[in-house]
């Protein structure tokens, strides 16, 4: 369309108070009286709305997030894993890995002796 006269809601960015406020000032394009009816209507109701967009995080956070993530899950999921290579090892006839045996719930702690004292 040559003349636009609606306003295409898909392209408003409703990310942060400034987003929108631009946005809404590109779809009425220029018209502040138009883009400030737009921004109340988008706007009632959200308060919690930060001012300005959150920055992206950087590449080495985004690594830290995800190699966290897959470690953290090979951690809760170890003894799973351990038991599934322990399974294949057996169908190929070596020899599986010794699963070490968590301690028992009532098992006495061990005894520390005491500190020596100084002289």
């Amino acid at each position: 369309m040559l003349f636009r006269k609606k306003i295409d809601l898909r392209m408003i960015d409703p990310s942060s108070k400034m987003a929108l406020r631009m946005t809404c000032l590109e779809q009425a394009k220029g018209d502040v009286k138009k883009a400030r009816e737009l921004y109340d209507y988008l706007s009632e109701g959200m308060e919690s709305m930060p001012e300005y967009p959150l920055p992206k995080p950087t590449l080495m956070q985004q690594a830290q997030q995800t190699f966290g993530g897959i470690f953290g899950w090979v951690k809760e999921n170890q003894n799973d894993l351990m038991q599934a290579w322990n399974f294949v090892q057996t169908l190929r006839g070596g020899q599986p890995i010794a699963m070490p045996m968590p301690p028992a719930a009532g098992a006495p702690p061990v005894e520390i002796p005491p500190l020596p004292t100084a002289p």
